[in-house]
C-alpha cells in the first residue's frame, strides 16, 4: 500500500471532502518542514558551541558546566521558539476556519479537551509517517547517495562553510592563546610592580604601606591567638580546680562510708550481745524456772497415764 493510499484510508480523515483532505495534508507538510528546520537550528547551535568552546584537551568542572549550560540555553531557546511558532500558526489556522464559518453562517463546535486524545494523536502520527517515510540504509551504515539539482553549488557552499569554520576555530584558538599570554604578562607585571615598590621603599628608608598592613594584620593575629591561649589556660585552670574539688568530695564521701560501715558492724555486735544477755536473763528468772518445772511434771504424769492405759488396753496407741 502506498503512502497516499494509507492517508486516504485513515479514519482521521474519514468524512472530509477531497478539498479539506488536501488542506490537512498541506498543513502536515508545513508543520513537518518547520520541525525539520528547528531541529537543524538545534544542531547548528550545538555545533557552534563545539567549534567555539571545545578547543582544549582538558577542561575544569566549571568550564564543563558552562558548556553544558550553553547547550541547554540553545535547546531551550529553540524548543520555546518552535512551541510558540506551532501554537501561533495553529491559532491563525483556527482563526481562518472560524472566519470562513462566520461568513457562511455556520456555528462550529470544537471540543478543546479532545485535542490531546491519544488515539487521535497516534492516527495523526501514522499519517505523517506515511507522508514522510524514513530512509532505510541499503547496506552497512552508509546512506544512499543523493544528488539533487544544484549539487555542485551545494558542495561548493559546504566547502566554503567548512573553510570559514576552520578559520573561525583557528581565530578562536589564537584568541584563547593571546588571552592566556595576556593574563601571564599581567600577573608578571603586577609581581614586578610590587617588587619595585618594595625595593623603592627599602632604598628610601620608608615603610611600604602594604607591608605595614601585613605586619599589622600579623600582629593582630598573634595578639588574638595569645588572648585565646590565655583564655584556654584560664579555662584549664578552672577545670583542674573543679576536678580537685570533686576528688576531695569523693574522698570525704569514701571516708564517711567507711565510718558508717564500721558503725553498722558495731551496732550488729551490740544487738547480738543484747539478745544473748536477754536470753540468759530470761532463763535465769524464777518464773521461767517454775514454768519449766511444771512442764516437766506434766510430762511425767502424761507418761504415767499412757503406761496405765496401755496395761488396760494393749492396743491403745497415742498419735504424736
Amino acid at each position: 500500500m502506498s503512502s497516499q493510499e494509507a492517508i486516504e484510508e485513515s479514519l482521521l480523515l474519514d468524512g472530509l471532502s477531497d478539498h479539506y483532505r488536501e488542506v490537512v495534508k498541506s498543513y502536515i507538510k508545513f508543520t513537518h518542514h518547520k520541525t525539520d528546520l528547528h531541529l537543524k537550528e538545534v544542531s547548528r547551535g550545538i555545533q557552534d558551541i563545539k567549534d567555539s568552546r571545545l578547543l582544549d584537551n582538558q577542561y575544569s568542572l566549571l568550564e564543563v558546566k558552562n558548556i553544558i549550560d550553553a547547550v541547554e540555553t540553545v535547546v531551550k531557546t529553540t524548543i520555546k521558539s518552535e512551541t510558540q511558532y506551532a501554537s501561533h500558526t495553529s491559532i491563525e489556522l483556527l482563526r481562518q476556519v472560524f472566519s470562513e464559518a462566520d461568513q457562511a453562517g455556520f456555528k462550529l463546535k470544537v471540543d478543546i479537551s479532545s485535542i490531546e486524545d491519544e488515539e487521535t494523536l497516534k492516527e495523526m502520527a501514522k499519517i505523517e509517517t506515511a507522508m514522510f517515510p524514513k530512509t532505510v540504509p541499503t547496506s552497512g551504515n552508509k546512506l544512499p547517495s543523493l544528488k539533487p539539482a544544484g549539487g555542485d553549488d551545494t558542495l561548493k557552499l559546504k566547502k566554503e562553510n567548512d573553510q570559514m569554520r576552520d578559520q573561525l576555530t583557528s581565530l578562536q584558538k589564537a584568541y584563547n592563546e593571546m588571552m592566556k599570554a595576556k593574563t601571564e604578562i599581567t600577573d608578571t607585571l603586577n609581581k614586578t610592580t610590587d617588587e619595585l615598590t618594595r625595593l623603592k621603599h627599602k632604598v628610601e628608608g620608608t615603610v611600604d604601606p602594604k607591608e605595614e598592613q601585613e605586619k599589622a594584620e600579623l600582629k593582630s593575629s598573634i595578639e588574638q591567638l595569645s588572648t585565646q591561649s590565655k583564655a584556654q589556660q584560664d579555662e584549664n585552670s578552672n577545670l583542674k580546680a573543679s576536678l580537685e574539688s570533686l576528688k576531695q568530695s569523693l574522698d570525704k564521701c569514701e571516708a564517711e562510708k567507711k565510718e558508717i560501715e564500721k558503725a553498722v558492724d558495731n551496732l550488729k555486735k551490740d544487738i547480738a550481745t543484747a539478745q544473748n544477755e536477754l536470753t540468759l536473763k530470761v532463763n535465769q528468772t524464777s518464773q521461767f524456772q517454775n514454768m519449766m518445772n511444771i512442764v516437766k511434771t506434766k510430762n511425767e504424769e502424761l507418761k504415767e497415764l499412757r503406761d496405765r492405759i496401755k496395761k488396760i488396753d494393749p492396743s491403745f496407741e497415742v498419735k504424736e
